[in-house]
């Protein structure tokens, strides 16, 4: 039993060794005139018009990629299908890529662009077949709901690669404080100071594979629901 409290109070020891070297270098950067004000904090976050910019161009180009595709030249809906994928990935991609963004925006631009692509289409064909806008049947409101959402799933698919990107930009704004708490754990569990840093690459690790897997899995759902009225699915 003392040879545990001996050990957790050398633990404590070494963590405020740690604590004190890291407030050092702290103190030495404002010492020298250097900024000690994140950089997180100077990323200026895109206003109201930027926002709904990147959903009204994407939306912009899936209405004429239709007109284009189906009224104008009256090719396979699978070309059009295909756009529709490949359009608002970019946007979402880039928009989040330069500065982070709130979630419930990103999720409110997701279902703004495709629910208003949908109806953009379903009433350009309207104008040019003399059809009704709104679907009829069951299964027309089936395949109007797996499209809207084929076309949203790819845009959240470029907002978590862009977030992705971000967060692989900014990296270094929280490494004070993953690095506190990967020496307290790692200490705790082998008190060895390269532990600490496995154990930080270890978690980098996960959260990239977490990132990929995330990513993968809305292309794959969005590509499913915008294509599997085609494939017989």
């Amino acid at each position: 039993m003392k040879s545990l409290l001996a050990k957790i109070k050398e633990l404590e020891a070494t963590v405020h060794k740690q604590e004190a070297l890291l407030a050092g270098h702290e103190t030495g950067i404002q010492t020298c005139g250097m900024p000690t004000q994140p950089v997180q904090s100077q990323v200026a976050e895109p206003t109201v018009f930027a926002l709904f910019a990147f959903c009204l161009l994407p939306l912009l180009l899936l209405l004429v990629a239709h007109g284009l595709i189906i009224v104008i030249f009256d090719l396979n809906t699978i070309y059009l299908r295909v756009v529709s994928l490949l359009v608002p990935l970019p946007f979402a991609l880039y928009l989040t890529a330069r500065a982070k963004q709130p979630v419930g925006w990103l999720a409110t631009l997701a279902a703004v662009l495709s629910v208003l692509a949908v109806l953009g289409m379903s009433a350009l064909t309207a104008v040019a077949d003399g059809t009704a806008i709104l679907p009829d049947s069951a299964r027309e409101w089936r395949e109007f709901a797996e499209y809207a959402a084929s076309i949203g799933l790819s845009y959240v698919s470029g907002a978590i690669i862009g977030s992705a990107l971000w967060s692989r930009q900014n990296a270094g704004l929280k490494l004070e404080q993953v690095r506190g708490l990967a020496l307290r754990i790692s200490q705790a569990l082998s008190s060895g100071r390269a532990s600490a840093e496995k154990l930080q690459a270890a978690a980098n690790d996960v959260k990239e594979i977490a990132t990929l897997l995330a990513a993968s899995g809305t292309t794959a759902a969005s590509a499913y629901m915008g294509l599997k009225g085609l494939v017989g699915g």
